[in-house]
């Protein structure tokens, strides 16, 4: 059982790594088992097919994100307003550091020709953080850094479409430090609804 585990951990973190680098559509599986040092017996034992592989590796990414990075900016006590440019600052670190992360770039700019099944998890997890970036404009304005009337549903689809266009950036430059750079720049894209001043009849 021990053996087992281990032989499909070392599959699932070949294919994670040749993935991040090239993409779902670009790995073979001849590459990962080749990678991973198992035979396609052993391969077909545990991933019946690639897009099986592909769900497994996406979904230990998706776990991870979601318990980790995304927990760690939104839902501490890091302001309203700093968190959407502290998650892109994060978000690059990590790429640059060559984290799992870069199956989000790789992924991202090959939606369109992903596998039903993939597709429909990955948008799912894009959903899940354009819904953060949703309840980080609620909780601005509740801090009185945005106008109440600001427009959050519209804000963050925007926010989430700065991001993507970002990750087909960073992967059509093979730059990381992209997503660094405009870090900031993000909050351009909701400055006319920012409150500079407190009312001073307001309190937090």
């Amino acid at each position: 059982m021990a053996k087992g585990k281990e032989t499909k951990e070392r599959i699932l973190s070949a294919a994670t790594r040749i993935m991040a680098n090239k993409g779902y559509v670009g790995a073979g599986v001849d590459e990962i088992m080749q990678e991973a040092g198992v035979g396609k017996s052993s391969f077909y034992h545990f991933f019946p097919s690639k897009v099986a592989l592909g769900v497994a590796v996406l979904d230990e990414y998706v776990q991870e994100l979601r318990t980790g990075l995304m927990p760690e900016i939104f839902h501490n006590k890091i302001r309203a307003k700093e968190r959407i440019p502290a998650f892109f600052s994060k978000l690059a670190e990590r790429l640059h550091s060559g984290s799992e992360d870069t199956l989000l770039v790789t992924w991202s700019a090959e939606t369109p020709f992903l596998p039903e099944e993939l597709r429909n998890k990955l948008l799912s997890l894009i959903t899940d953080i354009r819904e953060e970036f949703e309840r980080t404009f609620e909780d601005a304005i509740q801090e009185y850094d945005l106008f109440p009337e600001a427009p959050i549903e519209e804000l963050a689809e925007n926010t989430m479409s700065y991001l993507l266009g970002l990750l087909v950036l960073c992967r059509a430059y093979d730059s990381p430090s992209l997503l660094r750079e405009k870090a900031n720049s993000v909050k351009n894209l909701w400055r006319e609804y920012t409150l500079d001043e407190k009312p001073a009849h307001r309190k937090l």
